[in-house]
């Protein structure tokens, strides 16, 4: 699908240019502004898998569900974050902005010795640009944080998520080169743009289900709050807060 739709937004322009000098001016606008469309719902909806493989379940028999959380390491929420994870008996993944990582090595140690997983989410998180970023910014971005993360934890991350579900032409084989694989959500609070903990939390909740990825925020104050309440209805449910291995990771 990808090459089919690189293919595409190279033939539109030729498509209204044939329309407009053959007296089908209109239609020609038409079919590009269709091309660029799909285009644009490619790159800004998370879900949409045309511009590259993602995952948003892993398979599992088990009532087993698997936190992610973004944006951190922060000073506000990562500490309580995990003394809420603690008390639960909950393990998540950290999708962690590089140069935050950077700042806060504490944090980021903190993290790993609370076993938890780091993940790469790339250095600056431009989350309005990055779906227009070229090949060798991207790059630049997810190889930075790589690095960095390599070098606290010994491994190279194997996870990549990126800034708001974003995706664009030149993301697959940046992935492909750094061995990279994109994970995204099943449920999500939508705690970047929503206050409300009580909002937050029924979002989450009403994705509880075997082999959901969940998603949450850091530097956030309603995850003070919301993460502590998901952990708690998440265990009287029976459910378990685990780190799937990659091979369980479903496209």
């Amino acid at each position: 699908m990808r090459r089919l739709l690189i293919a595409a937004n190279w033939l539109a322009p030729a498509l209204f240019v044939a329309g407009a000098c053959t007296g089908l001016f209109w239609a020609g606008l038409a079919a590009m502004a269709s091309i660029h469309g799909f285009t644009l719902w490619a790159s800004l909806v998370p879900s949409c898998h045309w511009w590259s493989a993602q995952s948003r379940r892993f398979r599992t028999e088990k009532k087993e569900v698997w936190l992610t959380l973004d944006d951190g390491p922060d000073p506000l929420t990562t500490r309580p974050a995990l003394a809420a994870l603690a008390q639960a008996g909950a393990r998540a993944t950290f999708f962690v902005i590089g140069e935050k990582a950077e700042r806060h090595p504490d944090l980021v140690q903190a993290i790993l010795d609370g076993g938890h997983q780091l993940a790469n989410h790339t250095w600056t998180h431009p989350q309005w640009s990055f779906w227009i970023y070229p090949a060798r910014w991207i790059e630049r971005e997810l190889t930075r944080t790589s690095a960095l993360l390599e070098a606290a934890t010994g491994n190279t991350p194997a996870l990549f998520r990126s800034p708001a579900g974003m995706k664009s032409a030149a993301l697959a084989p940046v992935l492909a080169r750094l061995n990279l694989h994109l994970v995204h959500w099943s449920a999500r609070g939508l705690d970047g743009r929503d206050t409300s903990v009580l909002r937050i939390l029924n979002r989450v909740i009403q994705g509880l289900e075997p082999g959901a990825i969940l998603l949450l925020h850091e530097g956030r104050p309603s995850l003070l709050e919301t993460l502590p309440a998901l952990l708690a209805e998440g265990t009287r449910r029976g459910f378990t807060f685990v780190l799937p291995e990659k091979k369980l990771l479903t496209n």
